[in-house]
């Protein structure tokens, strides 16, 4: 007989703007101009996708967590290419 499937959790990297980042990205947000079918984002979701990580097995996630617990120092990104991915999903690419 065969096991069940184990959980698994799509997982990315992900860096979240604070309070007022986020204010000047929605503000910019509204003024980009996107192409044809994008589907843009929510204000509430919007991040910078380092990297994709895909489908990890739930019984990793501890471990991963620790494992990406890092350190960073402030920096800034210029974002200068719009985009869309599959299903219409609007996309920054940074410069």
């Amino acid at each position: 007989m065969n096991a069940p499937p184990e959980a698994t959790s799509r997982l990315f990297v992900a860096l979240w703007p604070d309070a007022a980042a986020l204010r000047a990205l929605t503000a910019w947000q509204a003024r980009w101009a996107w192409p044809q079918g994008a589907a843009v984002v929510a204000p509430e979701q919007l991040h910078l996708t380092v990297q994709f990580i895909g489908a990890v097995p739930n019984a990793r996630l501890p471990e991963l967590a620790r494992e990406l617990a890092l350190p960073m120092r402030p920096f800034e990104l210029s974002f200068g290419r719009a985009g869309h991915w599959p299903k219409g999903l609007a996309v920054l690419c940074p410069d």
